[in-house]
C-alpha cells in the first residue's frame, strides 16, 4: 500500500506540473497555433495520467485482478 500512495504522489505532482506548464505557455506564448497545440498535448497527457493512476489503483483494492482459470 506504501507503494500506491507514493505511486499516488507521483502521479499528483504530475498532474500539477502538467497544469502549471499548459497555464504558463498559453498565458505567455502569442502565436495561436502553439497554444492549441500545447493545450491538446497537455489534455492528452493530463488524460493519460489520470487513467493510468486509475488502473494502478483498481488493481491496488482488487476491484480488477486475474481471471480465474475455468478448465
Amino acid at each position: 500500500m506504501k507503494t500506491m500512495l507514493f505511486c499516488d504522489m507521483i502521479a499528483f505532482f504530475t498532474l500539477a506540473g502538467l497544469l502549471f506548464a499548459v497555464g504558463l505557455t498559453c498565458k505567455l506564448s502569442r502565436s495561436r497555433t502553439v497554444r492549441r497545440a500545447v493545450t491538446i498535448g497537455g489534455t492528452v497527457l493530463i488524460v493519460c495520467v489520470i487513467a493510468v493512476q486509475l488502473f494502478l489503483n483498481a488493481i491496488a483494492f482488487g476491484i480488477i485482478g486475474l481471471v480465474p482459470d475455468r478448465r
